[in-house]
């Protein structure tokens, strides 16, 4: 005869051994770690570390690229009289970079100046700086001679302008030496009302300047006629004038006496200081003669 124990329902569940307990916990920290790296945090983060290391990377490379070609250099072609589009040209060839200023100035689009300076050694990328003239002519005011008439102030004023200047003494008795009279350009006289007023002119264009001078360049001709030899050679030297050809077949020339000249004397009459007077002589006192 068979018997057959029922199981008490009071007993004790087995407990699990130490095997399936580490299995259990190694998976539930396998779980929070995907579920950890699965995070928008730790994407985020993540991220931000990946960026950093990015521009760390970049800086390490200009830093050492920098160090490694910090004595490179290149030479500076020179560009000044060239057209600014061929100097641009060559420029960006060597991978210089280009500033450009305008000046008044023709032709057009002509280099004057240039910085660094011709045949200079710079690194690569340098910015190149280029002073062309824009083909405009600059203007600028003539200046007012009234102020100080003085013509040794007053061309210095002009040269200041950028202006040059033709003199023209003119003989005056009454006015100081080097007094300005007055201007004129392009044919035109100005005076100082008009200067005054603002009269402009292209720099590097030229201003006729009238001036006063005590030294006239002529004098009147002196009547020599009934003077003796001597007596006419002295009128003549006090005239700053000479003594040219002398004719008459005279005893003695230091007691005759002149009684024709070449050129005549004619009141007012004017001759040019250093010319020359022609004589005749004769032994006897001239006819006529007081």
């Amino acid at each position: 005869m068979e018997f057959t124990v029922e199981p008490n329902g009071d007993q004790p569940t087995p407990e699990p051994t130490n095997e399936n307990t580490l299995k259990d916990k190694i998976t539930a920290l396998a779980k929070k770690v995907w579920l950890f790296l699965k995070s928008p945090v730790f994407l985020k983060n993540i991220g931000l570390m990946l960026v950093v290391l990015l521009i760390g990377f970049w800086l390490l490379n200009v830093i050492l690229r920098g160090y490694t070609n910090h004595n490179e250099s290149m030479q500076v072609d020179n560009y000044v009289g060239m057209d600014l589009e061929d100097a641009k040209r060559k420029i960006r060839k060597k991978d210089f970079e280009i500033e450009v200023k305008e000046i008044f100035g023709q032709p057009a689009d002509e280099v004057t100046m240039q910085y660094p300076d011709p045949l200079s050694r710079v690194k690569e990328g340098r910015t190149i700086y280029l002073t062309v003239k824009n083909g405009k002519r600059e203007e600028t005011l003539i200046p007012d001679f009234s102020i100080d008439d003085n013509f040794e102030n007053y061309k210095k004023s002009l040269t200041a302008r950028g202006l040059n200047y033709i003199e023209i003494k003119e003989f005056s008795a009454k006015l100081s030496e080097n007094t300005v009279l007055h201007v004129s350009y392009k044919g035109e006289k100005l005076s100082g009302l008009t200067l005054r007023k603002g009269k402009k002119a292209f720099k590097g264009d030229t201003v006729t300047c009238h001036v006063t001078t005590r030294y006239s360049p002529t004098i009147s001709i002196p009547k020599l006629v009934c003077q003796d030899y001597n007596a006419a050679v002295l009128l003549l030297n006090s005239y700053e004038l000479v003594v040219g050809r002398i004719y008459g077949d005279v005893a003695d020339r230091n007691s005759a006496y002149v009684w024709k000249q070449v050129p005549s004397f004619q009141p007012g009459q004017q001759i040019k200081k250093g010319s020359q007077v022609d004589i005749y002589l004769m032994d006897a006192y001239p006819d006529g003669c007081n």
